[in-house]
């Protein structure tokens, strides 16, 4: 017998032919098979395999040769029997507008070389024959999810039944809180949220050169501003990152204002009773705007403060 073993691989449910050769004895030449037979299969007498396999396996048998005066030769095959082939692939990442996409499918059972062909592919993404996803994620205003179907085909022709899988496209990631930053004063108190918008799931959020009287806990920035004599602005960036790893990094400054000081001299300009009396204080430093108040002394009898720093009335 010279046909060689093991036979070339097959799949489940597809129909089989493989016609065993011998050479020399005195023909002609009778094939008998023993063993394992596969499920499905009949080996004529002319030599030749056929059916259609049922159970997928590996088949150990003998095959002998008899010629026309009773001469034999046996020789053992093997044949696998491959399980129809399946998609694996159940589920696939998402994506942001802009990002590249490529995702390789998965798949079981089947005879080699598969290949690979959709149904409903947005335009967006193409499948190559080897069942490679690739694209870019399009623009989106909101969370869309593109649905579609995949099968995979074996050499044998055996096609897997559709898999449908989808792919949802998020917006990305965007900061919405704006630079500059409010600004703050010397030894006030700071506090800051930061917001974002697009991506998936929940942000984690970090920073990059942020000045060591503020400090970073999930989205808000807390601290207490430092003494400076005179207005002096911090620089830093902030990245939110989602779930997907999609980020966007952001830069924002942040101006620390001097203490604010009472600019108007003392004493007030000399006044007389029962004539009406008008006086704005004035400041520098701080965060604008100001307000002002009366903490200390008597005030003077039918005069008011008011929080702009205009001292009236008649006294």
């Amino acid at each position: 017998i010279t046909t060689t073993s093991p036979l070339s691989p097959w799949t489940v449910g597809r129909l089989y032919s493989s016609v065993f050769a011998a050479t020399g004895g005195v023909a002609s030449y009778t094939f008998a098979l023993s063993g394992n037979q596969p499920l499905g299969l009949t080996l004529s007498s002319a030599g030749a395999l056929t059916g259609t396999p049922t159970v997928a396996g590996v088949y150990n048998f003998t095959v002998t040769v008899t010629d026309s005066v009773g001469g034999n030769s046996s020789k053992p095959f093997q044949l696998t029997i491959n399980a129809a082939p399946m998609v694996t692939t159940t589920a696939l990442p998402g994506t942001t507008p802009g990002s590249s996409y490529n995702q390789t499918l998965a798949e079981s059972g089947g005879t080699p070389s598969f290949t690979w062909s959709s149904v409903g592919l947005p335009a967006w993404l193409s499948l190559s024959p080897a069942g490679v996803l690739t694209g870019t994620g399009p623009a989106v205003a909101t969370s869309t999810t593109y649905n579609f179907g995949v099968v995979v085909t074996d050499s044998t022709g055996s096609a897997s039944p559709a898999q449908q899988l989808a792919v949802t496209v998020t917006p990305a990631v965007q900061i919405t809180t704006t630079s500059p930053l409010p600004s703050t004063s010397s030894g006030a108190s700071y506090s800051q949220t930061f917001t974002a918008t697009g991506g998936t799931g929940t942000y984690t959020w970090t920073n990059s050169g942020l000045p060591s009287w503020l400090s970073l806990t999930g989205a808000v920035i807390t601290g207490t501003a430092p003494v400076v004599a005179s207005a002096t602005t911090y620089n830093f960036s902030i990245t939110a990152t989602d779930s997907a790893s999609a980020f966007q990094t952001k830069s924002f400054s942040v101006t620390v204002n001097p203490a604010p000081t009472i600019t108007t001299t003392s004493p007030l300009a000399a006044w007389t009773v029962n004539r009406p009396y008008s006086s704005t204080f004035a400041a520098t430093g701080g965060t604008p705007g100001y307000s002002f108040a009366i903490t200390g002394g008597a005030q003077p009898t039918g005069l008011n403060l008011s929080t702009a720093g205009a001292l009236t009335g008649t006294p």
